[in-house]
């Protein structure tokens, strides 16, 4: 997802590849999110259950960054219930996340 995104001329971040050994990571995340525009929330079985990402998510509600839920294997019932309120895609759709990173 990262190279993919990427490759559509979007930066990402992804914390356990671009933060450096050493870094402090609370801060380096909190960072990243105040640069970010949007934010984009890849579901996954793992991420819904974890609750460091669930920080993240709130920290990028609380900024106000448009958050773009992918789904990965969790259908829509499956998500935080205070973000299922928000249209999400699934990963499998590729022409949808393509117009989405069109309009950002």
């Amino acid at each position: 997802f990262k190279t993919y995104m990427e490759a559509h001329g979007i930066s990402t971040f992804l914390a356990e590849i671009s933060i450096e050994p050493g870094e402090k990571w609370k801060a380096a995340i909190i960072e990243a999110l105040n640069e970010s525009k949007c934010v984009f929330f890849l579901a996954t079985p793992a991420s819904c259950s974890s609750k460091a990402v669930m920080h993240e998510i709130g920290g990028a509600l609380f900024g106000k960054k448009k958050i773009v839920t992918i789904l990965c294997d969790v259908n829509p019932k499956e998500i935080p219930e205070w973000i299922q309120d928000d249209q999400a895609i699934d990963l499998k759709k590729q022409d949808q996340i393509v117009g989405i990173i069109q309009k950002i």
